[in-house]
């Protein structure tokens, strides 16, 4: 009997095409409250979480914990306005899931976002009858790159990490994965570039570039080369 595999997708820019509505949440929020913030600054943290991001950039000496909570959901609140505006579903997303499920593999999201954004993407997508897990960035203390979040998902599809790839746009997810012993296909979506993906075992432009034949590939060679090492 062929082996179970599990795959675990990240959100933003990787089902949704994101980048440019978060930027732009971002830039907002800094100038309600005169801080300043370069698109070079936000590519650093984007994949981290909205917390994460708010006490690097702005408070690690000056705001308090309620202060960094109500910034996370001002923040948040300026992305839900925009996703109603305008959905950036990802192309081929929706496709690459529903071949995934017929080939029998299992299917997780794994997001530094909070429950809502990340409830909000599946209820759009109509993703949860494919799903085996959904992990969102309020259910680990640590966002990427620590590895918890990838392994909380492959703990809810009850597949041994080693058997799972992870589909990811920015370095701090690649190095997450790799840290939970998983594989990794890199996508460089909106701002991210091939290049600043290399540590992935495989670089896309888009979601039609892999199927689910290659994402078997790319596990089980990695399952072979740990076995005859």
């Amino acid at each position: 009997m062929a082996p179970t595999y599990g795959v675990i997708f990240d959100m933003d820019g990787v089902l949704v095409d994101s980048y440019d509505a978060h930027l732009k949440c971002w830039q907002r929020l800094a100038e309600e409250i005169d801080q300043p913030l370069t698109q070079r600054e936000f590519e650093l943290y984007f994949g981290r979480t909205a917390r994460e991001m708010i006490r690097e950039l702005w408070g690690q000496d000056s705001l308090t914990d309620e202060e960094i909570t109500k910034l996370e959901a001002r923040k948040e609140s300026f992305y839900h306005e925009m996703l109603e505006e305008e959905f950036p579903e990802m192309p081929g997303a929706k496709t690459l899931i529903e071949n995934l499920q017929k080939e029998g593999f299992k299917i997780a999201v794994g997001s530094s976002g909070p429950p809502e954004n990340v409830n909000i993407i599946i209820e759009q997508m109509s993703l949860a009858p494919f799903l085996n897990g959904a992990i969102n960035g309020n259910m680990v203390e640590k966002g990427k790159p620590d590895p918890a979040i990838f392994l909380k998902a492959a703990e809810a599809m009850q597949i041994d990490p080693s058997h799972c790839l992870v589909i990811e746009d920015a370095p701090p997810g690649i190095e997450a994965a790799h840290a939970a012993g998983m594989t990794c296909i890199g996508i460089a979506s909106t701002g991210r570039t091939v290049e600043e993906l290399q540590a992935a075992e495989e670089v896309i432009t888009q979601l039609s570039q892999t199927s689910p034949d290659r994402i078997a590939t790319i596990i089980s060679s990695r399952l072979s080369s740990k076995n005859a090492s």
